[in-house]
């Protein structure tokens, strides 16, 4: 029954860095059940931002133990000097409830 928390990572590779100016976001799936979220879709304010890694903490509230998969959309962008890609990737964590 207490808060707890799954972590996004955004690793920027070779060239590019993560876009600092970017309105990150990850908007959620329905939750399973024995789960709910506090927040349907997390912004870039809970978002750590640094040039190679990015880190956003996704809160999540568990009310009965077992296992369960959250996940949803992740929306981001890393740039380079000479372009910047805006993506979106689905994602998902299989989690153990105690």
């Amino acid at each position: 029954g207490q808060q707890g928390a799954v972590q996004v990572v955004l690793v920027a590779m070779g060239d590019y860095h993560c876009n600092d100016k970017y309105p990150y976001k990850f908007k959620l799936n329905a939750p399973p059940a024995g789960v709910s979220y506090p927040q349907p879709v997390v912004r870039a304010e809970a978002m750590s931002i640094s040039p190679a890694r990015s880190t956003m903490s996704i809160p999540i509230l568990p009310s009965a133990p077992g296992e369960a998969r959250v996940g949803g959309t992740f929306s981001f962008s890393v740039c380079s000097a000479a372009t910047c890609q805006v993506e979106s990737r689905e994602l998902s964590l299989n989690i153990k409830i105690e």
